[in-house]
């Protein structure tokens, strides 16, 4: 396969395998083509999750927003009273 890309697509390239990030113009696109689909995995499933609320939403199944707040600030809250968490060792 051929494909043409645009000087500063080239140069992008050029300067990751430059850096010695990548090893080759390959192995740089192949890190792109795996990150579009990992971004189109992450689409599929918040568009999945949005349609999954708007069929909640059909049903009825809501809640209140402002309660939802109280709840967040109430745990918030709560967490902060405990003190700092420990660091991981």
């Amino acid at each position: 396969m051929n494909i043409t890309l645009f000087p500063d697509q080239e140069k992008l390239i050029a300067e990751k395998v430059h850096s010695g990030e990548y090893q080759s113009a390959t192995d740089v696109l192949s890190a792109a083509l795996q990150a579009i689909e990992e971004r189109d995995q992450a689409l599929g499933r918040i568009r999945t999750q949005i349609d999954e609320g708007f069929a909640q939403a059909e049903r009825g199944e809501l809640f209140d927003g402002d309660e939802v707040f109280q709840e967040i600030r109430r745990r918030g809250n709560e967490r902060r009273s405990h003190g700092p968490r420990p660091a991981f060792a």
